[in-house]
Parts: structure tokens; sequence; C-alpha cells
């Protein structure tokens, strides 16, 4: 018992006051110790007994343990169940609560967590259980689905609450409402019915009048026209945002505040007017608007509570269009009028609405037919009993065809060909209001140039087809366009092959190699882009020796026209008639060289017999007796004639080779003449002829030659002394004529002229043989003085040798005509 107390006193101090006071654990220990100690029998003190002591101990301890754990055990359990207890009787109070009306809730434990669900899932549709609740698609509304599962992810995400009402695919309303729960998202979906569904549907009616009513506001605030509305009192309900502008308000509050009126009060009184007839107000004012009057149709319409609305529209620039539109329309008319095409325009009830002058001279109807506006039916069986319109087989058919303009949309052509003889172009236009417009257009003079043209183009084509010359006419883009069949022989191509439009490479390819340089330069001018588009001629040549003469003409729009002949025979012409003349002026060369040679030969002889003619007409050789003296001036006079002869065969060979030089200075006409007439007077006397001078005191100065001019004076007057018998009178005349000055030489010569004999007898031919060589030089040297000689007949019988040329200008004139 001793060693039973120690271990108790062990025990108690290790147990602790707890463990010592436990009745059930004391009466154990002090039960099981004597026993276990009893049944013991070795010595305590001894290590066996210290390790039996201990496990004594520890046994024990263990035992109470036990006996404490198994109490805990037991509050607890009793406190579990009383929890259970309780929530079982929450959880049918919770049951109960939720079945008092139909709904269904969905529980997520956090983001990743699963769905559970509770409720009847039937309210969203008989087939729908429970787990289907998130399958949207199989009960709820497209347009619901997208909130609902954006609310469902925002609750899951951040805890975010939502309360949203959506309609099933039966239409009936569920308020879906979110909220997280003890860190969990919780979803219930309840059916709305009774006094909520009825809240649910008016307030629905409410948010849609709400959007009608902000739209309404948006769109009247959106237009220009002044709106308003108004209370039964007359005092201002809504303005937009035209009317705010045009009565220079800040905002709609400002205006309603100050009660600012739009129209004045003549207009207000008619509007009130209105209202106590219980009658809409409709009519037009001038209003001021931000300071601009202008003019405007006013609508007020009364509302069954006394409450009003208006609208005020501007038709400013409506009456403005109206009045231009008649200003317009009366200048159509005033144009109409003045058109040679007849117009007649017709109503959609296709009675004549209008017609001008032309159409009034083109028919001739009766101004009281026209005045009660006749259909076109009525006019054109009018026009056929006159006698106006060309025959018709079947004229009701064709009256039916005219009738399609009143249902078609496209203008209809005709021509008609009167009885007249006119020939008229007949449109008929349908309007858009319905009716036709007739447009008469004369053609009758179109049609005759047409056909005049067709003629002439055809005498055209015909005209080139028998041409020798060959045509081609090449468009902007080089190919042939036109060619006559003279083209196709020159070149030697088949017209089959021109006939299909070839390109210019193409033409250029059928012809002979020999000419593919200049079809190079003519396909360089056709196809390219010339500076100047001018005329340009080229020749071609080929193997057996025909020479072709191209002309390449420019034509309007960038055509080109081609031309070739053949000119073999012309070209061989020419060269025949340039080595004739070659040798034509070899021949004169050779003739001028002989003349000069010869004069040369016969002026060194002839020299020497003037010598002596002089020495012995003068006596210097000796006396000679008067027969001997009359044979020596003979002979002078007779060598002077040979020698003035070939002088002046000299000069006609200088003349005809070109070797004869003027030197052109001025002189005086009246003393070169008196110096010609002094040179003459011994040939006046022994012809026995007078001679007359009649110079005009203004002749002037002459521009010439001085020594040529001496020698045109002298054999003019020479010539007409040899023409002349003896007593006759030569007259040498000269006068001023503008910037010319007239000689005039009369005798009795022959009236046709040097080298133009005339019928007389053989006497008077060798007169005029011997006076050609003279009048010859006088034509050339007048000539080369730029001047003309003529010779006329005069009625008495006498000849008039009348020679033009320039005179020279005065003195300080012009400087050019004295040079």
């Amino acid at each position: 018992m001793g060693a039973a107390s120690t271990v108790l006193g062990v025990l108690s101090l290790g147990l602790g006051p707890a463990a010592a006071t436990d009745e059930v654990g004391l009466r154990l220990v002090t039960s099981v110790l004597p026993t276990r100690f009893d049944a013991i029998r070795f010595d305590l003190n001894g290590p066996m007994g210290m390790l039996l002591i201990g496990l004594s101990i520890f046994s024990a301890t263990i035992a109470i343990l036990h006996v404490r754990a198994r109490r805990l055990w037991n509050e607890e359990y009793e406190k579990h169940r009383a929890t259970i207890a309780d929530l079982q009787i929450r959880a049918e109070r919770a049951g109960l609560f939720m079945g008092s009306e139909p709904q269904v809730f969905v529980c997520w434990d956090g983001p990743g967590g699963q769905p559970e669900f509770e409720g009847d899932a039937s309210i969203l549709g008989q087939s729908i259980v429970p787990r289907r609740v998130l399958s949207f698609e199989d009960w709820l509304s497209e347009a619901d689905r997208p909130r609902l599962v954006e609310a469902i992810d925002r609750l899951r995400a951040t805890g975010q609450r939502f309360s949203l009402q959506v309609r099933s695919q039966s239409g009936a309303v569920m308020e879906a409402d979110g909220q997280p729960v003890s860190g969990r998202a919780v979803m219930r979906l309840r059916l709305v019915t009774g006094v909520c569904q009825d809240l649910v549907r008016v307030s629905g009616e409410l948010a849609t009048q709400e959007r009608f009513v902000s739209s309404i506001r948006l769109m009247l605030d959106a237009i220009p026209q002044p709106v308003w509305l108004r209370h039964s009192d007359g005092r201002l309900a809504f303005v937009n945002a035209a009317y705010v502008t045009a009565v220079e308000g800040r905002d709609r509050d400002d205006v309603l505040s100050r009660g600012l009126d739009l129209m004045e009060s003549a207009t207000r009184e008619a509007i009130n007017a209105s209202r106590s007839s219980q009658s809409a107000f409709r009519g037009t004012a001038q209003v001021v608007v931000a300071g601009d009057r202008r003019s405007m149709d006013i609508v007020d319409v009364l509302a069954a509570d006394g409450s009003s609305g208006g609208i005020a529209v501007d038709v400013t620039d409506l009456e403005s269009a109206k009045r231009d539109f008649k200003q317009l329309t009366a200048a159509h008319v005033r144009t109409l009028d003045q058109l040679s095409t007849a117009v007649a325009l017709f109503d959609r009830h296709q009675r004549l609405a209008y017609f001008n002058r032309a159409f009034n001279d083109l028919w001739q109807l009766d101004d009281r037919f026209l005045a009660n506006r006749p259909t076109d039916m009525e006019i054109l069986d009018r026009l056929r009993a006159d006698g106006k319109l060309p025959e018709q087989s079947d004229f009701r058919a064709w009256k039916q065809g005219l009738q399609q303009s009143y249902t078609s949309n496209e203008m209809l052509e005709d021509i008609w060909l009167l009885p007249s003889g006119r020939s008229l172009r007949v449109v008929t236009s349908p309007s858009t209001a319905g009716g036709v417009t007739y447009l008469f257009d004369d053609i009758t003079e179109q049609m005759s140039l047409k056909q005049n043209y067709n003629r002439l183009a055809s005498m055209q084509g015909e005209t080139l087809d028998a041409l020798a010359e060959g045509v081609a006419v090449f468009g902007t883009n080089g190919r042939l366009q036109f060619t006559n069949p003279a083209f196709a022989v020159l070149w030697g191509i088949q017209p089959d092959l021109l006939a299909q439009s070839p390109h210019i490479d193409e033409v250029a390819r059928l012809c002979p190699r020999e000419t593919q340089g200049t079809w190079t330069e003519i396909r360089s001018i056709v196809c390219g882009l010339p500076d100047e588009r001018i005329n340009r001629a080229f020749e071609a040549r080929n193997s057996n020796g025909k020479v072709l003469q191209l002309l390449l003409t420019p034509l309007p729009e960038g055509a080109s026209l081609l031309t070739v002949e053949d000119v073999t025979s012309t070209v061989n012409a020419a060269r025949m008639l340039s080595e004739r003349n070659q040798a034509l002026e070899s021949a004169s060369r050779f003739k001028s060289e002989f003349i000069h040679n010869v004069s040369f030969e016969l002026r060194m002889p002839l020299t020497s017999v003037v010598g002596i003619a002089q020495l012995l007409a003068t006596g210097t050789a000796g006396p000679l007796n008067e027969r001997q003296r009359s044979y020596a001036n003979d002979l002078m006079r007779a060598t002077d004639s040979v020698l003035a002869l070939i002088n002046d065969i000299l000069d006609l060979a200088s003349i005809d080779s070109n070797r004869l030089d003027l030197k052109i200075a001025r002189l005086d006409l009246r003393t070169s003449i008196e110096e010609a007439s002094t040179g003459l007077k011994d040939r006046l006397g022994g012809a026995g002829v007078n001679l007359r001078l009649s110079i005009a005191p203004d002749i002037g100065v002459l521009l010439g030659d001085e020594r040529r001019v001496r020698q045109i004076l002298f054999n003019l007057m020479a010539n007409a002394i040899a023409c002349s018998d003896p007593g006759d009178t030569v007259l040498l005349a000269a006068e001023r004529t503008g910037d010319r000055i007239i000689l005039r030489v009369v005798d009795r010569g022959p009236a046709n002229g040097a080298g133009h004999p005339g019928p007389g007898d053989e006497a008077q031919r060798r007169i005029e043989r011997g006076q050609s060589m003279r009048l010859s030089i006088v034509r050339s040297l007048v000539e080369m003085h730029h001047g003309q000689l003529n010779v006329e007949a005069m009625p008495d019988g006498l000849r008039q040798v009348v020679c033009s040329m320039p005179a020279a200008a005065a003195l300080g004139g012009s400087a050019k005509a004295a040079g």
C-alpha cells in the first residue's frame, strides 16, 4: 500500500488536479494497483521494481487520458448532435421557405468549383432538370443569354452582385439574383408571378415609353423645325432645340421658365381661337427667327386633355422656289414658243396641257378645239380627218402604239412622212407626273441633205474607185480605213488583203522590198506624233523601173491620206526634156559665142572701112569729084548702118545670155530724148520725115541705165522713121502717170507689131522684117528696166508703140527708190 500510495501521489502530481479529482480514474487505480503489486513478488527498490513502477505509471496515465478523451468526445458528440438537430430544423425551414415559391438555386465553391443545384428546375421548362439549368440555350431567350453569362462570370470572379430580369424561351419572366455567400457564389432563379409580374410588365412598358419619349426628344431636337408642347393653360411644356435657337434662348429650361413665345400676338390669337373651337390651327405667318423674318407654315393641334402641340415649318425658301418656278415656267414657255420644234404636253389624263406656237403653225388646228383640252387620240383623229397624217393600214393599232408612252419609261421615236411631202421626227417622252410630251421636228431638209449626202458619198466613192491614182486612208490607230482599187494595183497587192483593214505595218510588208525605206518614213508619221502635221511628198522606185509619187496629207481627227501616182512616164519625159534643154542651152551658148566671134571678126575690117570712108568723104586722102564724094558718103552711111546692126546683134546676144548688166541711176529723161533726137537729124533729113516731140513739164527723172535708155529712144525713133514715108511726121510723147513714165511713138508702121507681119505685100513684109530686130532690142531693154512695151493699132490707120517704165522718186522722198 505504501508503494501504491507513492504511485498515486506521483500520478496526482503528473496528471494535475483534473486527473486527481476524477473519481472513475481513482477507483480504477485503487482497484488495480493492489492486485498488481500483490502479484509481483520482488523488490520494488530493484531495477525490475523501478521498471514495473514506470510501466504502471505509464499505463495509468494512458488510462486516465483515455477516460478524459472519451469524456471530451462525448461532449463534442452531444454538441454536434444538437447542432445537427438545429441544422435539420433550419434546413426544413429553408426548404419550407424555398418551396413557398418556384425558384432554383445554383451555388459555386470558388471560381473553379463545380456548380451545385437546388430547387424546382421545372419553372424553366418542363424538360429542364437541375443539372441543365446552366445550359441557357435550352431555356433562356437568345437576347438575355449574353447578359446573364456576363453577370455570372463577374460574380464568380470578383463577387459582384447582380439582379436581372430575363425571359425564358416560353416567355416567362425570371428574376436572376447573384451574390457571394460565405465565400461561395450563389445565383437564384425565381419565376415572377402575380403583382411582381404586373410590376415587371408595367416597368417594361414604362422603360419602353421612356425610351420612346427619349427617342422622340432626340428626333425633335435633330429636326430644324421649331416644335413645342403646351399645357392646358397655354404655358409651354416642351420645346426642341430649333425652338430654343429661334427665340434666341440660352437653353430649354431658360425658354420654359421665361415663357418665350415664337409667334406674334396675332398668330397666338388665331391659335387660341382655333383651340376654342376645338379644331387644329393651320396657317402661314411671318415669324422672326433668330433676328431674321421668315415665312413659316404653322400647325397647332389640340389634345383631349386640353394640352396642345405644334410645329413651324420654314417655307421661305419654298415660297421663293415657287416664285422662281413660276418665273422659270414662264421663261420656258417663252423659250418653247421661240423653238421651231412643235411641242405638245399632255397630262396624266391624256389631255392637252400646253402647246407652243410651232405646234399651232404645224397642224393649223382650230383654237376652240384646242381650248377644250382634247386628248392626244382626239387630236390624231382630227388630223387624220383633215388629211394631215400619213396613211396607216391599221390606224387604231397605230394609235394604241402611241399610247404606250403613258405606261413606258423610255422615249419612243418615229418618222412620219406627211401627205404634204414633209418629214417629221416624232418623239414621245413620258414625264414623271404620268403625262407625255410630244415633240414634232421638221426634218424635211435634213432628210433631203442626208439623201444628197448619201448620193454624194456614193458618187465620190465611185469617183475614187475610177481614179488612176491610188488612195488610202489610215486612222489614228494605224489601220487602213479606206482604199480604192488603184492603190492595190499600183502596189501589186491582192484587194481581198486590203479589205480586212490591215495595219500599216502589214500594208508595208505586202509592198515591194525596194520601197520599204519610204514606207518606214510614212509609218513613223502615221503612227507617231509629229510636231507639225503638214503635207509630205515621197518617191518610191521598184526593181522594174516603175516610179511612184506619194503624197501624205494629214486629215482631221489624226487620220492620214496617202495618194499614190504612177509618174514613170512623166519622169521619163522630164528626163528627156532636161536632156533636150541641156542640148538647147549648149546650142544657145554656141550661138552666142558664134555671134560674138563673128561680130568681133566683122567689126575689125568694118572699122577700117569706116575710117577709109570718112577719109574719102572728108577729102583727107585727096580731092574727090562730086560723084566720088557721093559714093564715099553712101559708103560711110552704109558702114554706119552695118556697124549699128552688128552692135544690135551683140546686144541681143548679150541679153539672151544674161551678160548684159545695167547701171541703174537717176537720169533726166528730157535730156536723153533731146540727145537721141539730135543723133537722128541726118536720118530724118535723109528720109524726109519730120519729128515732133511732146514732153510733159512734170516728166521728172527716170530710173535706169543712161546708155541703154538712149538706145531705147534711138531705136524707137529710128524704127518709126524707117516705117514712115517722106513728108510724114513721127510723134514722140512722154508723160508721167503715178510712178510710171509713159513713152508713145506714133508712126505709120504695121499695127500688129514686130515679128508678126500682116497680110500686106512683099515690100511691106521686108520692111517689117527689117524693124523686128530694133523692137526686139527695145522690148528686152524695157523689160530689163521692169517696164512693158505694147504695139497698138489706132483708128486712123496709124501705129502706136507704148513703152512704160518706172519713174524715180523725187529727191527727199523715198531713198530706196532713188537708190
